[in-house]
């Protein structure tokens, strides 16, 4: 998917009365007038961090928001240690995540008159999309605790305190450190006093997946006079003056914010002066924010899918990183749950995550695509190529998420158009359209080793392909499809050298023309003809639409086999498909591209519909059932994605077979683990035979691609 060495398929209300809220399905009629409070708990929020490390793949869903770099929980029932707080804080050291503490900053309320401890008991928990809310009760005492980010690194807490009596009570808040186990990031944090709160510090660090320049801090801070106690790893932040109490809510508000460096903080600075002087106007700002993030994700959908909706957004934002590091523009990272995933960005992602998210923020999905760019290769041989990833740090400060040996299959011409369909900005056309045209020359340049038009995955000449298996394993990853059979050496697979006009090396390809690489590009060379026409660029569109005619030509005839009525890759120079491998789901591609002719596109669709191949429990997994190596829960050869889902739901429905993109899509939704039922997150892929998710949850893509489908499609 999407690192080295597995890349496989690479690859928004004012203040609600907690007891009111309902997790049930909004009304028949709520449709785009549904407020965030209509969808409680779409994503179980609950539970506390056992240890500083995040884990290969996170159960926790904390709630991030605004690119945020760090987020929080809800406390479950028995997290007694976290009660009174939200949980975590989660947070990046640059490129990983981890959890700094149980619960940082938990609320202790004491009456001063009696002095009596009030120990909270297990609250009543809520998520809502962009705010999490908690109630306790005791002793004739309401705490009501809320939580939302106001900016892009500052969470704005909330404290309602009411009593059935008038009450005064001492108001204090706790927490502790949970520090990693091993040196020399066990180390790193350390608490500070402030003026007015807490702070962790973060010393210079780089080890066991643990970055930090030393500039790194979470700074906690209360508008009122506050003095703060530390012992070790623990602090108390106790409110000088007591809180004068009655059946009238009192309330306490403070900020905890994020930030890689001084120029963060100072950036901040007003919106957090703002959060804690004008608390209900920074949460009625981000309120109405995702108010309207509802309103574009859920029109026009049907009332039984909302929630889905709602859950796609919100595990999108939650992957929404802004700018940090060596990254100017925010982008949206596949999984933060995810230890590796939840620090990269990588194209094949990116450019799905962008077509989902402008369907509720253009905005955010060209950040997304910017983010892209903004590393694409400029000089030298590979000159137009966007890297496999790229991460928070430069690669050669030591980093992660890095890799120049391949790219991912071109669908950013595609992303770009389906942008510029949700709000017309042609300005951002033509500050892209350069960028696209590079990437298209370096596809034409790099990947095409008999100068035929039609390309196959390949390596780049970084010093890590010093072989042909390590270029084999390299353009495997280009294709986002990993260890597929058709990727495998044996029965004819090669590597061939490509050479310049002077004999130099400036990379390598397999001998086989891959189906799903050209139809993406044709795809692509389509959208970049709109493109190109929008801007006035006439024969430039022509010359893209003629290239996307060629490819639809060669693929309906070099890569279809008549007696299997399916597509497959061509070996190199043969103009014949490579049936012995078996189908692959590579072979729908066509149909999202539009380069089949009705009478192919027939054909396949028999092959998706077929129980006995693609159409299993949950719908399309790599390999169909019948083949030979299908496993239904292997990581490439049997898991069912939801992306491939989406690109065979558009290509059916453009083949006037809307009916069978319908019932896949019904498929998907009903069998896979907590799509329609549960507050499960959504996952990255599925077992295609029980519906289980796995891998890690919270992912982007998949997410992306249900909320692409849940739109009305749109035929150019």
């Amino acid at each position: 998917m999407r690192r080295a060495p597995r890349h496989l398929f690479a690859a928004a209300a004012v203040v609600v009365a907690i007891a009111s809220a309902s997790a049930a399905l909004p009304s028949q009629g709520a449709g785009a007038s549904a407020t965030p409070a209509d969808y409680a708990d779409v994503i179980d929020r609950t539970g506390a961090p056992a240890a500083a490390e995040n884990g290969f793949a996170s159960k926790l869903s904390p709630l991030a928001d605004q690119g945020s770099h760090h987020g929080y929980g809800l406390p479950a029932k028995g997290d007694v240690d976290a009660y009174g707080g939200f949980t975590g804080p989660w947070y990046m050291a640059q490129e990983y995540p981890w959890f700094m503490s149980r619960s940082f900053s938990r609320v202790q309320l004491k009456d001063s008159d009696t002095g009596k401890v009030l120990d909270l008991p297990a609250p009543t928990t809520h998520s809502y999309p962009g705010r999490i809310t908690q109630t306790y009760t005791v002793d004739g005492v309401t705490l009501e605790l809320e939580l939302r980010f106001t900016a892009q690194h500052t969470a704005l807490v909330t404290a309602d305190i009411s009593a059935t009596t008038d009450r005064r009570l001492e108001v204090s808040w706790s927490g502790e450190l949970m520090r990693p186990k091993e040196e020399p990031q066990r180390s790193a944090l350390g608490l500070k006093r402030s003026g007015t709160g807490v702070e962790v510090h973060f010393a210079r660090t780089k080890g066991g997946k643990f970055y930090a320049d030393g500039t790194e801090r979470l700074s906690v801070r209360h508008p009122e006079p506050v003095d703060t106690t530390i012992d070790g790893n623990a602090y108390v932040t106790t409110r000088r003056d007591p809180l004068t109490i009655s059946s009238k809510p009192s309330r306490l508000v403070w900020t905890e914010s994020y930030t890689f460096n001084d120029q963060e903080r100072e950036a901040e600075a007003g919106a957090v002066e703002t959060a804690l002087t004008s608390p209900d106007a920074a949460a009625r700002t981000a309120d109405k924010r995702w108010q309207r993030y509802i309103n574009r994700a859920t029109k026009d959908v049907s009332p039984e899918n909302r929630r889905l909706a709602v859950k796609a957004v919100e595990t999108l934002v939650g992957n929404w990183r802004g700018p940090g590091g060596r990254l100017s523009h925010g982008g949206i990272v596949p999984s933060m749950s995810h230890t590796y995933y939840a620090g990269g960005y990588w194209p094949w992602d990116s450019f799905k995550e962008a077509v989902g998210t402008s369907v509720f923020s253009p905005e955010l999905a060209k950040s997304v695509v910017r983010n892209q760019f903004e590393h694409q290769v400029t000089s030298g041989n590979e000159a137009g190529m966007l890297p496999d990833v790229v991460g928070f740090r430069s690669p050669a400060d030591g980093t992660g998420h890095s890799n120049m040996r391949n790219t991912k299959p071109p669908l950013a011409g595609w992303a770009v158009w389906e942008i510029f369909r949700s709000d017309r900005d042609r300005d951002f056309l033509a500050e892209i359209y350069p960028k696209l045209v590079a990437e298209h020359a370096w596809w034409l340049r790099n990947r095409d080793h008999d100068r035929n038009g039609v390309l196959e995955y390949g390596a780049t000449t970084d010093p890590a392909n010093n072989s042909d298996d390590a270029a084999r394993i390299a353009a495997a990853w280009e294709s986002g499809m990993d260890d597929l059979p058709r990727f495998d050496f044996g029965s004819g697979l090669e590597v061939r050298h490509n050479k310049d006009q002077d004999g130099n090396l400036i990379g390598y390809s397999l001998n086989q023309e891959s189906v799903d690489l050209n139809s993406f590009m044709a795809r692509n060379n389509r959208a970049l003809a709109k493109i190109a026409a929008e801007l006035g660029k006439d024969d430039a569109s022509k010359s893209f639409e003629a290239q996307a005619d060629h490819l639809d030509e060669k693929i309906r005839t070099t890569m279809w086999d008549e007696e299997s009525g399916y597509f497959y890759d061509t070996r190199m120079g043969t103009g014949k498909p490579m049936t012995s491998v078996g189908k692959g789901i590579e072979g729908m591609v066509p149909l999202f591209s539009g380069s089949a002719t009705d009478e192919q596109a027939a054909q396949v669709r028999d092959a998706l519909l077929d129980p006995e191949q693609f159409n299993t429990f949950v719908p399309l997994p790599p390999l169909p059932k019948n083949h030979p190596e299908y496993d239904p829960d292997s990581y490439t050869r049997g898991s069912a994605w939801p992306d491939q889902v989406s690109f065979a739901f558009t290509g059916l429905d453009a083949y006037g077979l809307g009916g069978d993109a319908e019932k896949l899509r019904a498929k998907l939704f009903s069998n896979a683990d907590g799509l329609l039922n549960g507050d499960e997150p959504i996952w990255e892929k599925y077992d295609s035979a029980t519906g289980k998710g796995n891998n890690t949850g919270n992912f982007s893509w998949s997410a992306a691609g249900i909320l692409h489908m849940l739109q009305k499609p749109a035929h150019d």
